[in-house]
């Protein structure tokens, strides 16, 4: 009986000790607020800010594909490589331009990028003679013309050696005089002569028009400045066209509507226009072949074109 009461006791004891226990923690945590609406929105605040990236992170690789695409269209546009900043401001010398002084000149399209033609089909290991520029003139000069008076002018003073040649053309329709020049040309601001900006731009004879001076870029980086050129006497003017490659060398082309005081000869007025329409001298300056260099063939051909031409000296200078 006294075991059975003093287990009792103790039982009775264990649960008022569980309960005390129970009412002590429930009092020790009475007191705490949780801060259930902080803690929403702080939740929330994280979500929203997860979310933000997410879409950043999205956005900023979409961005980078672009950014990428656009690069190539950059790289392969033209020839494959960027235009220097100049050079896409500026735009064809066929065109309302922009050129290395801020000159500008007429209004037209602007000359679509292509790859440059090859220059020659053989082994171009050949300097370039007066001979050979002749050559290649004649080839695109139009049918029934003939050259009937040369002088080489080709010079070795100054820091660059010059391949030219003086030529007397006769088409039927009148004598006109005929110069080509090819040298190295350090840079463009040595080439360009102050571009239109410092030229004539408007013959003090016939024919009557617009503007007749305009410079700019081709396509494959050459600079190019296509002018008629102030008459020597009334109604005796020229077509010249300058192009420099960003290879270094300079070529100029200039015909007249006339006779001018070369071989001792006098200016004279032969005709209302030079031989050659200017848009066709123009795009003679632009044929590929104009090289330091060019195949044997092409000397070869000159020397029989012009053996038979009467040379400088001649008797009336």
């Amino acid at each position: 009986m006294d075991q059975d009461r003093d287990h009792g006791t103790e039982a009775h004891m264990d649960r008022r000790i569980d309960r005390e226990f129970a009412h002590a923690f429930r009092a020790s945590v009475a007191d705490l607020a949780a801060p259930v609406a902080e803690i929403t929105a702080t939740s929330g605040r994280l979500g929203r800010r997860r979310q933000r990236l997410r879409r950043l992170r999205i956005a900023g690789t979409a961005l980078a594909v672009v950014a990428v695409g656009c690069a190539g269209a950059v790289a392969v546009d033209g020839h494959g490589s960027p235009a220097p900043a100049a050079q896409q401001q500026a735009t064809s010398p066929t065109g309302a331009t922009t050129g290395p002084t801020g000159s500008t000149g007429s209004t037209a399209s602007t000359s679509p990028a292509a790859p440059p033609a090859p220059a020659f089909t053989e082994p171009a290991d050949t300097p370039l003679t007066a001979e050979a520029m002749a050559e290649l003139l004649a080839e695109q000069l139009p049918a029934g013309g003939r050259f009937v008076k040369y002088q080489d002018a080709s010079s070795t003073t100054g820091p660059f050696p010059e391949v030219g040649a003086f030529l007397s053309y006769d088409d039927g329709h009148g004598t006109s005089h005929i110069q080509l020049m090819f040298r190295r040309a350090a840079d463009l601001s040595s080439a360009s002569g102050g571009g239109c900006a410092l030229g004539p731009l408007r013959p003090s004879g016939p024919p009557p028009g617009p503007l007749s001076c305009h410079d700019g870029y081709l396509a494959d980086g050459s600079w190019e400045m296509v002018r008629a050129t102030d008459a020597l006497v009334t109604g005796l003017y020229g077509y010249q066209v300058t192009l420099w490659r960003p290879t270094g060398y300079l070529l100029i082309l200039t015909e007249y509507s006339g006779t001018i005081n070369a071989y001792g000869g006098k200016k004279a007025v032969t005709r209302p226009a030079p031989p050659v329409a200017l848009d066709r001298w123009q795009a003679i300056a632009e044929d590929p072949r104009w090289q330091p260099k060019v195949p044997k063939s092409v000397v070869d051909a000159g020397n029989r074109l012009i053996a038979p031409v009467p040379h400088f000296p001649f008797p009336e200078s």
